[in-house]
C-alpha cells in the first residue's frame, strides 16, 4: 500500500492516505453451504458496505478481525475499518477496541494511554511489549494513535503471563480459583462449550496442527515466561491454555458489551483465534446470550485480514497443505451422504448443540464472514 510506510506516524494527512486506499481493497462475504454439494462460495462487496449491511447490521454488537501480528498491512487495514465504524455510527454510541497484544493486568496503562497521560513509548515500557508481545510495537501504532485521537477506550483481552505459564505446566487445575474466576466466568457455559462435536473439529483441524507446528519448531520445551520444561509441553496442557486464552479474550470482549448497551466492540486477534469461529467469537457469542437472543452468534460478525492458503489450510504435521483458501469445515454430516466431517456425527444432535453455545448456526464452520484485502493485495 503506497501508505504502508508513513501511516507510522499517524498525522492527518497519512490517515487521509490509508483511508482513500481503504476505499480501493477488496471485500468478499463467506457464502457457506451445508448441502450435499459442499460449494461455498465469495460475493464481492464494496468496503462501504460491507461496513454498513454486515459489520453494522442492527443486530451486531462485536466484530473481530483476524490480523498477522507481523504485517503492518493488517494493521493498516484495522485502523481503516476502525475509522469506517466510527464515522457510521452517532457519536454519544460508545466505541471500544480490544487486543490481544494487551494483557489484563496492563488496563491501567491503556487508560492512561487514551487519556493522553502517557506516550507511545510509555505504552510500550509500561505493558512490557517486548518481553510479554514481541511483536513490532510500530506496527499496532496505527491502530493505537487513530484509538487515542478519536477517544477509543483499548481493552486489554489477553492472560496474564504468569497464569498462562501455570497452565503449560499443569493445567487449568494449576490456576488458583480466584485466577480462574478472572478469565473463566462462566465455567459452565464453558465446559458445555469445550463438549460439542462442531469444537472438537474445530480442534482437530486448527489447534492440535498448532501443537505439532510447535513441536517441530522445537518451541514447546518453555512456558510464555521462558520457564524451562524438561521435556515438550504436553498436548493437553498446549490445548488447556490455548482454551484459557480463547476464554479470556471472549468473555472479556462480551463484557464490555454488556457493560456497554448500544456499544460496538472491535477485537484485534490473531487469525487463528478468528477463523472458523469456534475460538474467540464463538465464546464472545454464548457469553452474551440471553433468553432474548436464542441465536446468539447473530451478534458476531467475523473478519479474515489479508487472508492466503496457509491460514485456512490443516496437515496433520503442522504444515500448509492446500493450494486455494478453505473456506467451510463441516462437522455435521448428512444422513447416509458418506461425506465428511473428520469427526463424524449425528447431525439432529450436533446442529442444535453448536448454535447453543454461538458455534454455528448450520451443519458446517464458516472460515469467517468476511475476507478482506488490503488495496492491491490481490493484484
Amino acid at each position: 500500500i503506497a501508505s504502508g510506510a508513513a501511516s507510522v506516524n499517524a498525522a492527518g494527512e497519512t490517515q487521509k492516505l490509508s483511508s482513500l486506499g481503504f476505499y480501493s481493497s477488496d471485500v468478499f462475504q463467506v457464502k457457506p453451504d451445508a448441502t450435499k454439494t459442499l460449494r461455498p462460495m465469495l460475493s464481492a462487496l464494496e468496503p462501504k458496505e460491507a461496513i454498513s449491511k454486515t459489520l453494522l447490521a442492527k443486530e451486531v454488537r462485536a466484530v473481530f478481525l483476524g490480523e498477522h501480528h507481523d504485517s503492518p498491512r493488517d494493521h493498516e487495514l484495522q485502523a481503516d475499518i476502525i475509522r469506517a465504524i466510527k464515522a457510521s455510527r452517532k457519536a454519544s454510541q460508545p466505541m471500544a477496541v480490544g487486543l490481544e497484544a494487551f494483557q489484563k493486568k496492563f488496563q491501567p496503562v491503556l487508560d492512561a494511554y487514551i487519556a493522553g497521560k502517557i506516550s507511545d513509548s510509555d505504552l510500550e515500557d509500561q505493558t512490557e511489549w517486548k518481553t510479554r508481545w514481541f511483536w513490532p510495537f510500530e506496527n499496532y501504532l496505527p491502530v493505537f494513535q487513530l484509538c487515542r485521537a478519536e477517544k477509543i477506550p483499548i481493552i486489554a483481552l489477553n492472560v496474564d503471563s504468569e497464569d498462562l505459564s501455570l497452565v503449560e505446566v499443569g493445567g487449568l487445575k494449576n490456576l488458583g480459583k480466584e485466577a480462574l474466576q478472572k478469565y473463566i466466568p462462566d465455567p459452565q457455559g464453558f465446559s458445555k462449550f469445550s463438549s460439542t462435536t462442531a469444537f472438537k473439529e474445530y480442534l482437530e483441524y486448527v489447534v492440535v496442527p498448532s501443537y505439532v507446528s510447535h513441536q517441530r519448531m522445537g518451541i514447546l520445551r518453555t512456558t510464555i515466561t521462558g520457564l524451562k520444561l524438561d521435556q515438550d509441553m504436553s498436548i493437553a496442557n498446549f490445548v488447556s491454555g490455548r482454551l484459557l486464552w480463547d476464554e479470556s479474550m471472549g468473555s472479556s470482549a462480551a463484557s464490555w458489551v454488556k457493560a456497554n448497551p448500544g456499544g460496538f466492540f472491535i477485537g484485534l486477534i490473531g487469525a487463528d483465534h478468528v477463523k472458523f469461529g469456534c475460538g474467540v467469537p464463538a465464546r464472545c457469542a454464548r457469553s452474551l446470550a440471553s433468553p432474548n437472543t436464542p441465536s446468539p452468534q447473530s451478534a458476531i460478525r467475523t473478519v479474515l485480514l489479508n487472508a492466503s492458503p496457509d491460514d485456512t489450510s490443516r496437515d496433520p504435521n503442522g504444515a500448509a497443505s492446500e493450494s486455494k483458501l478453505t473456506l467451510q469445515l463441516r462437522y455435521a454430516a448428512i444422513d447416509g451422504d458418506g461425506a465428511p466431517p473428520v469427526i463424524g456425527g449425528d447431525a439432529k444432535v450436533d446442529i442444535p448443540a453448536a448454535r447453543a453455545v454461538g458455534q454455528a448456526s448450520g451443519a458446517v464452520l464458516p472460515v469467517a464472514d468476511l475476507l478482506w484485502f488490503s488495496a492491491g493485495a490481490l493484484r
